[in-house]
């Protein structure tokens, strides 16, 4: 028992920076009623921060492919992107590594005032791929009607992607 308070301490010294993201786990599901399927895994940098990915496969015919949400916190009404929803002159930026930045028009955008965050989703299985192969952070850039913000992507999240998203949902 004497020894338990300098385990503990150990322990949180020791425990590599990638355990510290916030992993909301696979979610495998099946509707009853239609017979439908979804996989979804959440991730965010921390549980004090909204800064994330999640990766969404589903058999819907609403949802063809990967859809790959990004969220980010702000602070104030620093938000860039549409708070009604409205996806007009709307892109999401990513730069994976060394590569030249690639772009995707946004498919959803939703902005959460009360809890200070912002999202933007895309319907890509390419861009899903290249979150979870990501060789380290990811830089992005949200570009909306109220300009731009730019943020970075633990790569920790990309990680934690692969190894529940990467091994659970993807044949």
């Amino acid at each position: 028992m004497k020894y338990l308070p300098l385990s503990l301490l150990l322990a949180f010294c020791f425990t590599p920076a990638f355990a510290q993201v916030y992993d909301g786990g696979v979610n495998d599901t099946t509707d009853e009623f239609t017979g439908q399927t979804s996989c979804r895994h959440y991730v965010d940098e921390s549980m004090t921060t909204w800064d994330g990915i999640t990766l969404v496969k589903s058999s819907s015919e609403f949802l063809p492919g990967l859809l790959v949400h990004v969220r980010r916190s702000y602070e104030g009404s620093d938000w860039v992107l549409n708070s009604a929803g409205a996806v007009t002159n709307t892109t999401l930026y990513m730069i994976f590594g060394d590569s030249e930045p690639v772009n995707y028009p946004a498919n959803y955008v939703s902005v959460e005032t009360e809890e200070n965050y912002e999202a933007l989703s895309v319907m890509s299985t390419e861009l899903a791929n290249r979150v979870m192969a990501s060789p380290g952070d990811i830089k992005v850039r949200f570009s909306g009607p109220n300009g731009s913000a730019d943020f970075v992507i633990d790569h920790a999240v990309a990680t934690t992607l692969a190894a529940g998203f990467g091994q659970e949902c993807l044949p």
